[in-house]
């Protein structure tokens, strides 16, 4: 048994990968980061503009987030409270 190692022959020079090999993946990952950018600015670009333009007070700026926090409310108390109120003899669908 002969435990020398040989080179493997070479039949094509090594493919270069590109990140933006499937076209589809691509304006998927295009597409997700201007609508990041676009979340970005209205997050925390409203806010700073109440500010510098309007001189909105800390009561006015809080009336401005609230309405963020309105759908997270509805939407995440609603199924903890319709599974908590099911009877528990009942399985699950």
């Amino acid at each position: 048994m002969n435990l020398e190692t040989q080179p493997l022959p070479s039949t094509a020079p090594a493919k270069r990968h590109r990140f933006f090999i499937h076209r589809h993946f691509a304006l998927l990952w295009l597409g997700q980061t201007v609508s990041e950018f676009g979340s970005r600015i209205t997050r925390e670009g409203l806010p700073l503009a109440a500010v510098l333009t309007l001189q909105a007070t800390t009561a006015q700026m809080g009336l401005l987030a609230a309405p963020g926090s309105i759908p997270v409310l509805f939407l995440g108390l609603y199924p903890c409270c319709s599974c908590g109120s099911r009877d528990q003899s009942q399985p699950h669908r």
